[in-house]
């Protein structure tokens, strides 16, 4: 990143079968929760994640019976073209994609059609959204994460409300890079 300006990125990935990975960005998003004092314990798949919109669930160390952390995971990079060279890999050989130099702006759309694709989700109450950005980790830069939520922070709340998530994050390789996009409502 050059400025507001990326010159190129690469990604390197396994195929994203069923949206591989998911334990692993909830993790991140877990860790990054847990900076301050361990809050939530390892996140689990749920196998019966269909239907309630909920693909992980970490529980609550500070009250083990209370109510887990729901995470669902999708992408943050929605680009077809994209998605489908790296969908050509095997879980032997990796495949890499290059997204061409873009500009900022670039970036924060991306962010927003990720965002704008929930709101025909229905989650559980209470549900966190998780972009998953590990293998494009120029989406969860703090400066993209920045624009997106002065253009689009009260958007995404809505959207959010809409349909009932508690909040929409970014997720990216590790927890240096997770950032909230909504904007929350005041207290």
């Amino acid at each position: 990143v050059q400025g507001i300006t990326t010159k190129g990125a690469w990604a390197t990935a396994p195929p994203s079968h069923g949206e591989e990975g998911t334990v692993e960005t909830s993790a991140i998003f877990v860790q990054s929760q847990n900076t301050e004092s361990p809050i939530w314990g390892e996140p689990i798949m749920l196998p019966d994640r269909q239907g309630r919109g909920v693909d992980c669930e970490a529980p609550d160390l500070r009250n083990p019976p209370g109510p887990p952390l729901k995470m669902t995971v999708c992408r943050a990079y929605q680009d077809r073209v994209f998605l489908e060279k790296l969908g050509r890999g095997t879980s032997e050989r990796y495949e890499t994609a290059e997204v061409s130099p873009g500009e900022l702006d670039e970036w924060i759309e991306a962010l927003w059609t990720a965002v704008s694709s929930q709101k025909l989700l229905r989650a559980e109450p209470g549900v966190v959204v998780l972009l998953n950005a590990r293998g494009t980790p120029w989406l969860a830069l703090h400066l993209v994460a920045e624009g997106f939520r002065q253009r689009y922070g009260e958007a995404a709340r809505r959207v959010a409300e809409e349909a009932r998530f508690d909040s929409i994050w970014v997720v990216g390789p590790s927890h240096d890079f997770v950032e909230r996009l909504d904007t929350p409502t005041a207290p």
